[in-house]
């Protein structure tokens, strides 16, 4: 018989690396510049309302690559994250 290992999930590793309540939109080593980010937040809020007006519903892919501040972004302005 075989033993499988299971192997820690992104979020896990993200916690050793980070510890619990680490921020990561100061953090963020995707978009540093504030008024860049701001934007793409702005534009997700626009987008979402757009596609709910057009669609009843927004849905979202959610593929775990990256530490998530979009995403709850995106549900805050209505979409549902899949």
């Amino acid at each position: 018989m075989t033993e499988t290992l299971s192997r820690p999930t992104i979020g896990q590793l993200q916690e050793r690396a980070h510890g619990d309540g680490h921020d990561y939109a100061n953090g963020s080593p995707h978009i540093r510049h504030h008024s860049v980010r701001e934007r793409v937040i702005s534009g997700v809020h626009t987008l979402v309302g757009e596609v709910i007006e057009r669609n009843g519903q927004c849905r979202v892919l959610e593929v775990g690559a990256g530490h998530g501040t979009f995403t709850d972004h995106l549900v805050a302005a209505g979409a549902r994250a899949m």
